[in-house]
């Protein structure tokens, strides 16, 4: 150790799992975190599938080991930009029909010959019989190891 070593920047380690993608982080909850029920009240983790609007999106989650996809709603003053790919905690405010990721797929391309209009027709039609969430926070790639909980997204 030099005499000028003391005043150089020590690296902060961390103990912390950090993951290279969120679907790497997703797939972690779903291996290792307890199997999550999507009922009333619950706090659960997934990605956002796709998002058309400012105000709500598809969200892909896990019920009884089975990928599904949920309508979440997006608060006007929520603090970060939500997008496709994003890893985010949800909360169900109302359970409806479970739609399976295969389901959901099937149905909406059975649509696809049709016009834009009529294809957002339907799936308005979809939204309203699917399971209701909103998007309690966007959370990072890193896990803290004490808590075992995903850090917020900064």
């Amino acid at each position: 150790m030099g005499l000028f070593d003391i005043f150089k920047k020590k690296k902060k380690h961390t103990n912390n799992l950090v993951f290279k993608s969120n679907d790497g982080a997703y797939e972690y909850t779903q291996k290792f975190f307890s199997k999550s029920k999507i009922q009333k009240k619950a706090l659960i983790y997934g990605l956002v599938y796709a998002k058309e609007q400012d105000d709500y999106c598809l969200v892909k989650c896990t019920h009884d080991e089975v990928q599904m996809i949920v309508f979440a709603e997006i608060k006007k003053n929520f603090p970060h930009k939500i997008k496709s790919g994003d890893f985010v905690e949800i909360g169900i405010l109302d359970v409806g029909i479970l739609f399976t990721m295969d389901h959901f797929l099937k149905k909406h391309l059975d649509h696809a010959g049709r016009s834009q209009k009529e294809q957002f027709i339907i799936l308005n039609e979809m939204m309203k019989e699917m399971t209701i969430a909103r998007v309690v926070r966007k959370v990072s790639k890193e896990l803290d190891l004490t808590s075992g909980q995903f850090l917020d997204y900064a």
